[in-house]
């Protein structure tokens, strides 16, 4: 998928005028992770979300690469 000129991206990836003039390309990396999840970990979770079924456990980060720089990834902001 393409978004172009979305000023919501542009403050979600903090972007300035400048990188955009560089060129911005934007992915998601999703990693299924269940294997790695303990089991100790996924009875925690089972518990915190006792009337819902767990179908998934994945690790999801955001990326972003300007012009030639190294891809950089987006950290969580936890509210």
């Amino acid at each position: 998928m393409k978004i172009v000129n979305s000023n919501e991206l542009k403050n979600l990836l903090s972007l300035t005028d400048a990188e955009i003039a560089e060129g911005v390309k934007v992915w998601l990396d999703v990693q299924d992770i269940g294997d790695k999840v303990s089991d100790a970990d996924k009875k925690l979770v089972e518990k915190a979300l006792a009337n819902y079924k767990v179908g998934a456990y994945l690790d999801v980060n955001l990326f972003k690469k300007v012009g030639t720089k190294d891809a950089t990834k987006k950290e969580a902001e936890i509210d």
